[in-house]
């Protein structure tokens, strides 16, 4: 539009001012599907790899870290395997051995093996599947995401040291890890666990479940 001078206005068209009762579907806001949301970043890491990592649904911060932490172990595997960052060399040329009495770099030492993030991390559990395995019971806590499929948190204990986690949420027994069976918690449970310096076949550290409450 112009104004009385004829000088021409225009104005930005944001999320605020979009006409909510415009007839094309368009001009509406866009109604989000979290199942549906894809992340995907470039960075680069501390040793200088070019990293692609996609986050995909509406996963919490927890999982979020879990996530970029199994990268890094990743990439730690790779450097042990004599690969190199992009554009790097495979390995760093060893220092010529001293000859005549001059001079020669030492080799440098190998990097020290980052350890697990050591601070708690937490979940909050909409759902708890027992199975029984072996004389113990394994037990899969999940979301509240529908889009998650697959437990966010699992573990494998005695029933005994079960109904002892769980023992601040409810009457829980060893009768309860006797059988598959279902569970949807109302309220939900806080779970919270940290990342062992124990590593699973993939590479990736364990979690270790610290304790349950009621959330």
């Amino acid at each position: 539009m112009t104004d009385p001078t004829g000088t021409v206005q225009t104005q930005e068209v944001t999320y605020e001012n979009i006409n909510t009762d415009a007839p094309n579907e368009l001009d509406r806001p866009f109604t989000v599907r979290h199942e549906e949301l894809s992340c995907n970043f470039y960075w680069t890491s501390k040793a200088g790899y070019s990293l692609q990592t996609t986050i995909r649904g509406n996963p919490t911060t927890a999982e979020i870290h879990a996530h970029l932490e199994a990268v890094v172990e990743t990439v730690r595997a790779v450097i042990k395997l004599g690969g190199s960052p992009k554009g790097g060399q495979a390995q760093a040329s060893p220092a010529p051995m001293p000859t005549n009495g001059s001079a020669a770099a030492p080799p440098l030492p190998a990097a020290p093996a980052a350890k697990p993030q050591a601070g708690p991390l937490v979940i909050f559990a909409a759902k708890l599947e027992v199975t029984p395995k072996d004389g113990k019971a394994e037990v899969k806590f999940y979301d509240s995401d529908p889009s998650h499929k697959f437990p966010v948190l699992s573990g494998t204990k005695t029933a005994e040291a079960w109904a002892m986690l769980l023992s601040g949420c409810g009457g829980w027994t060893v009768g309860h890890f006797a059988e598959a069976k279902t569970f949807l918690l109302a309220p939900q449970y806080k779970v919270t666990y940290h990342l062992s310096e124990k590593l699973n076949s993939k590479g990736n550290p364990y979690k270790d479940i610290d304790r349950i409450d009621l959330a």
